[in-house]
C-alpha cells in the first residue's frame, strides 16, 4: 500500500532516526578507537593542506593559444615547463621595453 500523504512525514522522521542512530553508532566507534584522538590546534596547524597551492599574487592566468611544436618542446624537458615558459617570455618582456 502507497504511503499517504499523512504517514510520509512518519517515513521520513523514520529513515532521520535512522540516520542519526547510525551516526551516533560510528562516533561510538570512533570515540571506543584507542588510536583515536582529538586533534588540536596545534597538530592541525601542522597538518598538510590538500589542494593547489596559494599563488604568488604576482601572476594572471590567461588563455594563450601556443604552437603544439612548442609546447611539446617545452614539455619534453619535464616539470617545470610553464615556469621555463614564462621565463622566456619575460626575457623577450625585457627585451622588448625600455
Amino acid at each position: 500500500m502507497p504511503p499517504t500523504p499523512k504517514s510520509r512525514p512518519v517515513a521520513q522522521h523514520l529513515r532521520r532516526v535512522e540516520r542519526l542512530r547510525r551516526s551516533f553508532r560510528i562516533c561510538a566507534g570512533i570515540a571506543a578507537d584507542a588510536d583515536t584522538h582529538e586533534v588540536g590546534a596545534a597538530e592541525f596547524a601542522l597538518m598538510r593542506r590538500f589542494g593547489r597551492p596559494a599563488g604568488s599574487g604576482s601572476k594572471t592566468q590567461i588563455t594563450l593559444r601556443i604552437d603544439t611544436a612548442v609546447i611539446d618542446k617545452f614539455m619534453a624537458t619535464g616539470p617545470g615547463w610553464q615556469t621555463r615558459i614564462n621565463e622566456v617570455l619575460r626575457a623577450i618582456a625585457r627585451s622588448l621595453c625600455c
